[in-house]
């Protein structure tokens, strides 16, 4: 079933979209890809094949209050993009729960947990500000860097399956204020060849 307003074209550049009370599942493709602005607020999107939600090409549309559960990814953002998603229910997405590539969101007061792959992927030059997000309960690290250089800031990452942040393949960030504890494996997963691109401060481990 796909209760929904349609989407623009993807290559048009839109004013504002509201989008309120969607109900999307249990269809083949993404439920909501290639957004270019406006606002998807306080709608359930789950149970689709691939990622629930996907924004790319260069898109910045804001996500909130929104539940995502049950796809691939539940949030896929690439292509440079730019949102800003806070305030958003997202788990047990077969992958991770948020997924960033070549991409900059602002990742805001969200709760990202009880997913089977990691609770935040960024990889290939992914940059973002991560902050006062829950992210707990995931089968692997709370949050995977690969590539990307992330700011985490005040961030609770507790009860993962592997550490609380993992860092590799040339990965970077500022980690700094965050609550570390009572991961599986521990706080840090860090390689030699990263330790020196890290910057960590008043970080609870």
């Amino acid at each position: 079933m796909v209760l929904c307003p349609p989407f623009p074209n993807k290559e048009q550049d839109t004013g504002p979209i509201i989008l309120v009370i969607i109900i999307l599942q249990k269809i083949r493709y993404t439920a909501i890809n290639k957004v270019s602005k406006g606002t998807i607020e306080d709608n359930k999107v789950y149970s689709n094949a691939l990622d629930n939600i996907e924004i790319d090409k260069g898109s910045s549309p804001e996500l909130r209050s929104n539940k995502i559960f049950d796809g691939a990814n539940g949030i896929y953002i690439h292509g440079n993009s730019q949102p800003l998603i806070e305030e958003n229910d997202v788990f047990n997405n077969a992958k991770a729960g948020v997924k960033i590539r070549l991409g900059s969101p602002i990742l805001r007061r969200n709760q990202i947990h009880d997913d089977k792959g990691v609770g935040i992927y960024i990889l290939d030059q992914g940059k973002s500000i991560i902050e006062d997000n829950d992210i707990f309960g995931n089968s692997r690290a709370g949050v995977a860097i690969e590539g990307g250089e992330p700011v985490l800031r005040g961030n609770r990452i507790n009860k993962n399956g592997f550490q609380a942040v993992s860092i590799r393949n040339n990965g970077a960030g500022t980690i700094e204020d965050n609550d570390l504890r009572d991961n599986k494996k521990g706080p840090w997963d860090v390689s030699e060849s990263n330790k020196f691109s890290l910057i960590t401060s008043r970080n609870l481990e």
